[in-house]
């Protein structure tokens, strides 16, 4: 199998791995949350309000469940995307 066409599967599963992480986990342990401890992430936890600190895991998660699932389609119909 092209090399290539391994590293967009592997891609694509990657992406879907971490959009499922994006959906599944509750909003205390989602790898994609902002908490109020991190520095990095503490300002952006108290910018937005506590609706939108709980839906950016799920819009993440989304987007990576997307790209995904194009990558996988995209490399079954048309091979290697160059």
């Amino acid at each position: 199998m092209d090399p290539r066409i391994v590293e967009q599967l592997g891609l694509g599963l990657v992406c879907i791995i971490l959009g499922l992480l994006g959906w599944l986990p509750p909003y205390d342990r989602n790898i994609f949350g902002f908490t109020k401890g991190h520095l990095r992430t503490g300002l952006l936890y108290a910018l937005l309000p506590k609706k939108a600190n709980r839906a950016v895991p799920r819009i993440v998660g989304t987007i990576l469940l997307i790209a995904g699932v194009f990558i996988l389609i995209g490399t079954a119909v048309v091979g290697s995307l160059e």
